[in-house]
């Protein structure tokens, strides 16, 4: 095999390939990468077994067809840090010669005959929604993904709802809910839960614009299309809490509207002296302001920020800040709703302007 190739283009794929391999995996083969050129275009491929990514080097030139399967941290480096635009790629005498300019690596190969094969899907639906549709879901519900040891929490629950598709996420003490408008067949398992890792995948492929993007499902597995690049993954088996019953219904005792960035910056601003695992932080909801304050080994602070509406009762509860600052950076308009019951009751945070996306927080209690 012998072909030259864009370096921009060739970082660009291997950079995602080498977020898929296992490099702690018991068979080194699955730490490599493999490239293709036998059928006239150029494949890079890399999979865990569990998630398996194909992009195609739509500017390379071979020159010589062939195939080579060599580890993927590696070459990424060396590719990244070559001088010139122009990559040559020469399979000769069991190794992989990489150059560019006066820079020449050598690699060795894996058998390619171990390389596994692509995983066969047939897809019993599919749906095209816009990628950075796509991309805004899978940034609202990322953070709130439970830890991998927890059953049923590891993943994003995917569910359709009429011609939507909803992404839902929850570690027990927050929940993400993101929706989208979907065009095709929504058809897929009752228990769709997508591994965090797939979605990092995936995100890497969406450049946020308003070019379609396809998912298609199986009954145990997902596939993503996007011009140039797909990734196919197994969907974890798990039985995702009843969300539905944990979401507060409106009508809301205690309502709240304040400016989105300056509450951001006042609980950035809380991270500084708050300690602790719980990262509790104050919320002392008044009439006409919030006062958030923290006392504790590391520090005091106590910040305002200024209300533009107000139902209800005043009422002070605890939050974790962390979890606040995550939501309202994924979030995008100017102004943040706030919605509550008791000083007990979960808290529902919103965009008024838009009805695709809740991010509901637990209180705790404070000492």
């Amino acid at each position: 095999m012998k072909l030259l190739v864009d370096r921009d283009q060739l970082v660009r794929l291997l950079s995602t390939a080498q977020s898929v391999v296992d490099r702690r995996a018991m068979n080194p083969i699955l730490g490599c990468v493999c490239i293709d050129s036998r059928l006239g275009s150029v494949k890079v491929t890399a999979t865990d077994l569990e998630t398996e990514y194909s992009g195609n080097l739509s500017t390379a030139n071979p020159e010589a067809p062939g195939v080579c399967v060599v580890g993927a941290a590696d070459l990424f480096a060396i590719v990244r840090a070559l001088p010139n635009a122009n990559v040559e790629l020469h399979v000769k005498d069991t190794k992989l010669t990489v150059s560019s300019g006066r820079s020449v690596f050598k690699l060795p190969l894996h058998p390619e005959d171990q390389f596994p094969t692509p995983t066969p899907f047939a897809a019993a639906g599919a749906v095209n929604l816009p990628d950075d549709a796509l991309r805004t879901m899978i940034d609202r519900v990322l953070p709130s993904i439970g830890d991998s040891s927890r059953y049923g929490l590891n993943g994003v629950h995917i569910e359709a709802d009429g011609g939507r598709m909803l992404f839902v996420s929850t570690d027990g003490h927050r929940l993400s809910l993101a929706g989208a408008k979907v065009e095709g067949k929504v058809a897929m398992p009752r228990s769709s839960l997508v591994p965090e890792k797939a979605l990092n995948v995936i995100k890497r492929l969406l450049r946020g614009s308003a070019e379609s993007v396809t998912l298609e499902w199986s009954e145990d597995s997902m596939r993503l299309t996007v011009p140039g690049h797909s990734v196919w993954l197994r969907l974890i088996h798990g039985e995702f809490p009843s969300w539905r019953d944990v979401v507060p219904k409106p009508p809301h005792k205690n309502h709240a509207l304040m400016d989105r960035h300056d509450l951001m910056a006042a609980c950035k601003r809380a991270q500084i002296v708050v300690s602790g695992a719980a990262r509790a932080v104050e919320f002392a909801w008044g009439e006409q302001e919030c006062l958030l304050s923290v006392s504790g080994a590391d520090g005091e602070i106590t910040d305002v920020v200024p209300m533009s509406r107000r139902e209800g009762k005043t009422v002070s509860m605890g939050l974790n800040v962390n979890y606040l600052v995550e939501i309202l950076a994924v979030m995008e308009g100017t102004v943040v709703q706030a919605d509550w019951e008791h000083a007990l009751a979960p808290v529902v945070l919103s965009d008024p302007s838009e009805q695709d996306a809740q991010f509901i927080v637990m209180p705790m209690r404070l000492n």
